[in-house]
């Protein structure tokens, strides 16, 4: 599998960045992630919206406009012919830092597909046990890397045999699963949250 890693490709087992760079090290970056349907990518003037939307936020400039990323992404896609729907993630860090806080060059940017995995087909047939939670994203208007809360709601669900957790606002609001949006049909009217 061949990725896009800082102006280059490389092979998937060698795309490495350094231990002082800062998405690392302080948590500053952002991804993206979109999926294949058709072998072609999902909404994807969407997704760009947010990642381009979410790199103004954490004031991180992303080295490709829209028409490049694009065009890189049907480049990655198309290395192989896939017998399955592919996964696209987009990362975004702040890059190296010399001193911890302040990058010291450009940022670290990637581009990375593979096979999307798929649930377990008992969750089709018998649904799931959702674990409630009231822990708090950070930033939840970014799509940034920092997943602690949704990591430790996963695995306080785990442990208490439940398949995942479902994030609830303090007045009782469903929001979201820790890696999936939530919604529902009651009526033949769509609900998720806004």
């Amino acid at each position: 599998m061949v990725w896009y890693l800082n102006g280059k490709f490389v092979n998937s087992t060698g795309a490495n960045i350094p231990v002082t760079d800062l998405g690392l090290c302080r948590g500053w970056a952002l991804f993206e992630y979109l999926r294949t349907y058709g072998q072609k990518p999902f909404m994807i003037e969407q997704h760009f919206d947010r990642f381009y939307s979410s790199a103004q936020e954490l004031y991180l400039v992303p080295p490709l406009n829209r028409k490049s990323l694009e065009k890189l992404i049907y480049k990655l896609l198309e290395q192989k012919k896939f017998s399955t729907e592919m996964g696209v993630k987009i990362l975004l860090t702040a890059g190296e830092s010399a001193d911890g806080l302040n990058p010291s060059r450009k940022p670290t940017f990637a581009v990375m597909v593979f096979p999307v995995s798929q649930f377990p087909q008992s969750f089709y047939r018998r649904g799931i046990k959702l674990y409630k939670t009231f822990l708090k994203r950070f930033f939840p208007q970014v799509k940034t890397v920092n997943y602690l809360s949704a990591m430790v709601a996963l695995k306080e669900a785990k442990n208490l045999g439940f398949d995942d957790a479902l994030f609830c606002s303090d007045g009782g609001e469903v929001l979201e699963a820790t890696r999936s949006n939530f919604f529902y049909f009651h009526s033949n009217v769509l609900h998720t949250t806004a």
